[in-house]
Order: structure tokens, then C-alpha cells, then sequence
């Protein structure tokens, strides 16, 4: 049993999963399905493979983290220590991302080319 919350909106109480009947169980499920799909519409069907919407940001990440980080550190002075700070975080946190894209399209890769493996090759596909 889980303590998911379903909130209405007006005010309406909180119906938790391990206390609804079938019939809420059913709305929880419709609206979980909903909101699947309008993720699906927003994103443009990329919300299984999230690893092509960090990619930009930790580029954009790295390179303001480098133009920061040579800014900050050419300039010396005692207000600069903060900036320092944050340029060279603006940095790790880009590349953090670049990396954890890379990961997750590694092992995508790795998961198709094992799914591909698996399946049978059907009589359409033939040589060539």
C-alpha cells in the first residue's frame, strides 16, 4: 500500500491510495495516465530519453562556467572569492551534466543493441 496523495482542487479532501476504494483507485490511475500524456504532448515524446534535454544544458552550463571561471579568477580582489565560487560550481555542475547525459545514452545504446539481439530477424526484414 502507498501513501500517494490524490488532492482535489475547491477545497476537497486528500484521498490517499491505501484507503481508496476501486472507483478512486481508477481516477488515480486515469489522471496518472493524463498527466503521462500531456508530459508526452509538452515535451514532444522525449520524456524517456531525458539525456537529449540536459545535453544543451550542460553545454550552456560549461561554457558560461569557463567564461566565468577566467573572468573571475584574471580579476583579483576580496569580493571576487564568492564569484570564484560560483564560476568554478557553474563549471563541475556543467559538466556533471554532460556526463550524466553520456551515461544514460550509453546505456540506452546498450539496451536497444540487446533488445536487437533478442528479437528474431522476421522474413520482411531478409538480406539484402
Amino acid at each position: 500500500s502507498f501513501d500517494f496523495p490524490l488532492t482535489r482542487s475547491l477545497g476537497q479532501p486528500t484521498v490517499f491510495l491505501h484507503h481508496a476504494d476501486s472507483a478512486q483507485r481508477e481516477v488515480l490511475v486515469t489522471l496518472l495516465l493524463c498527466l503521462h500524456h500531456r508530459l508526452a504532448l509538452a515535451t514532444g515524446g522525449t520524456e524517456k530519453s531525458w539525456y537529449r534535454c540536459i545535453f544543451p544544458f550542460g553545454i550552456v552550463s560549461v561554457v558560461i562556467g569557463i567564461a566565468a571561471t577566467c573572468i573571475t579568477f584574471t580579476i583579483n580582489g576580496p569580493q571576487m572569492d564568492i564569484a570564484k565560487v560560483v564560476s568554478v560550481a557553474t563549471l563541475i555542475f556543467g559538466v556533471g551534466l554532460l556526463v550524466a547525459a553520456y551515461v544514460c545514452w550509453r546505456a540506452k545504446r546498450e539496451r536497444q543493441r540487446k533488445r536487437q539481439r533478442e528479437e528474431p530477424i522476421s522474413l520482411e526484414q531478409g538480406a539484402l
